[in-house]
């Protein structure tokens, strides 16, 4: 299947499945300490030449599509200061510290090309433009290079997604999809159902301050890390990915996708086996995400031995895609672990057509 194209309902894990997923976690992936690098990464020993020059590179800003697909034509230079584009006429200079993301999709009126999307602030506005192959009209097949060069770029100098306070790393895995920062140190598991050209679309990432052990090693060792998630025992933050359903838009949820969120928050923890807990009354509340408008709700239950557990959770909904990012805690740790849990929400992007139509 393309990446275009739409995978099937079979098979979905809905939010509402996460306890299961939790328990269980029968296709997880196995648990690594969180890195920045990824399956893009150079070679070991392969070091980031700088500056490095590609020609016939287009440029265009996100608003609007100009005459054959860009504004500018030049050549691209990429230096430890930023980026410098030279054309005929006209030449663009980028300053590193003014890039905020560096991510690839499609833009605003395309739709059969990729571009390199860079998210610039300028005088304190944050601006879509985009870079991508100009040989053979707009069709060359330099595109996804000059991504992973500008990537690797701000990774090396701390820039855009990759600016993180110290002790922070930013999670860049499911860098086709989205990127977070979180502690060092911490470890993650990945639950993916549905797939497309062999990259996790919807599913379920389990980020922990604890060691969550690969299924196939220690299946009991990863029940009880997961369990420990699940009753709010261990610091964690859980990432739910699945398809919109209607009503679900980046401007907002109707009152009917409300409801359909609070469900799925209902049944988190209400199958784990070992310490089940039910939620109370759910505080709603509003919450600006990435440019989009979406939901905060907080509520407290308790678990069977009688200790009362948090659940903050966050949700948006952009391109097909629901995002929930959710804390369970111990109430008497919740004021504690909340503080780092807001700036993980603060430092979440989204990575995929943050041009789109």
């Amino acid at each position: 299947m393309s990446a275009r194209g739409r995978p099937g309902r079979q098979g979905l894990a809905g939010w509402s499945t996460l306890p299961v997923l939790l328990t269980f976690a029968v296709a997880a992936l196995a648990a690594s300490p969180l890195a920045i690098e990824s399956a893009t990464k150079p070679p070991a020993g392969a070091e980031l030449r700088l500056p490095r020059t590609i020609d016939r590179v287009w440029y265009r800003k996100g608003t609007k599509r100009a005459l054959g697909g860009a504004s500018i034509s030049g050549d691209l230079t990429v230096t430890s200061e930023g980026l410098e584009l030279t054309g005929r006429k006209k030449t663009l200079v980028i300053p590193l510290g003014s890039l905020r993301q560096v991510s690839f999709g499609k833009m605003r009126g395309d739709v059969d090309t990729d571009w390199v999307v860079l998210a610039v602030e300028r005088d304190g506005e944050e601006e879509l433009v985009g870079l991508r192959d100009g040989k053979r009209l707009g069709y060359g097949e330099r595109t996804r290079g000059i991504y992973e060069l500008l990537r690797r770029t701000v990774r090396s100098f701390a820039a855009a997604q990759y600016a993180v306070p110290s002790g922070w790393r930013t999670y860049d895995e499911l860098d086709h999809q989205l990127t977070l920062s979180l502690p060092q140190g911490w470890f993650s598991a990945h639950e993916s159902v549905v797939t497309v050209d062999g990259l996790p679309l919807w599913g379920t990432t389990v980020f922990s301050a604890q060691p969550i052990p690969a299924g196939s090693e220690d299946p009991a060792g990863r029940r009880r890390a997961f369990e420990a998630v699940s009753a709010g025992t261990t610091a964690a933050v859980i990432l739910g990915r699945r398809e919109t359903s209607r009503g679900m838009r980046c401007t907002g949820f109707s009152d009917a996708a409300r409801r359909t969120v609070e469900q799925r928050l209902r049944a988190l923890g209400a199958r784990t086996q070992q310490a089940p807990w039910e939620l109370g009354d759910l505080e709603l509340g509003a919450q600006s995400l990435d440019g989009c408008s979406g939901l905060r709700l907080v509520g407290r239950g308790r678990r069977a031995d009688g200790a009362e557990v948090v659940l903050d959770a966050r949700a948006i909904a952009a391109e097909g895609s629901l995002f929930m990012l959710a804390l369970r805690s111990e109430a008497e740790h919740y004021e504690r672990r909340v503080h780092d849990f807001d700036r993980t929400v603060a430092s979440f992007r989204r990575m995929v057509a943050r041009g789109g139509p």
